[in-house]
């Protein structure tokens, strides 16, 4: 996997809103907070919203998902309403090329059908950008992640949003079968106050 980019700046008008879709898919592992992938947040409260917004944690406070960074998203695409994590871009290494990757992370079967979706996966391929198919497995286990880049190519090109969901749709039940393994923290746990 390639370096998160931080230099792209966020698109103008677009907030998380009711948004916590992060809260609950991602891994938090940094010495003041440790949180599974598809474990809510024990900061979220009784109206889903983050308690401690205002003292949030670093990493928390540096995250912004695709929705937020890729303006060739459409605003269908905010993940509490698609079904769909766009995890933040990151520059291509694995062939040096430098160009841009997206993951698309699957939060629910229903988004298998999102038109949304088949939308944004022919905007990445045509603006030349790396397209990854993310599959969360069970609370605590750690997502695959499928380049689609090559099998919705010619899709995308095609400008075909059944063929490029298609293509996702069995790529999402091959991933389903896998067996993860489980997500083990690196950062020591912060000290308690006594």
């Amino acid at each position: 996997m390639g370096e998160t980019r931080a230099d792209l700046p966020l698109v103008e008008g677009r907030t998380c809103g009711a948004c916590t879709a992060c809260c609950r898919a991602l891994t938090i592992d940094e010495p003041a907070m440790q949180k599974l992938p598809g474990v809510p947040c024990v900061h979220l409260d009784a109206d889903r919203r983050c308690g401690i917004y205002e003292t949030r944690y670093r990493a928390c406070r540096a995250f912004h998902c695709g929705y937020r960074l890729l303006p060739w998203l459409p605003e269908t695409m905010r993940p509490d309403q698609a079904g769909v994590l766009v995890l933040p871009p990151t520059t291509q290494e694995a062939n040096g090329d430098g160009r841009l990757s997206a993951a698309f992370m699957i939060l629910t079967h229903a988004a298998l059908d999102n038109e949304g979706l088949a939308q944004s996966i022919i905007a990445a391929v045509r603006a030349e950008v790396a397209v990854f198919l993310s599959v969360p497995g069970p609370p605590g286990t750690k997502a695959t992640r499928t380049d689609l880049t090559d099998a919705v190519m010619m899709p995308a090109l095609l400008r075909s949003r059944s063929a490029v969901l298609a293509v996702v749709r069995e790529t999402y039940e091959r991933a389903k079968r896998v067996e993860r393994p489980p997500v083990v923290f690196k950062s020591a746990a912060a000290p308690q106050p006594e």
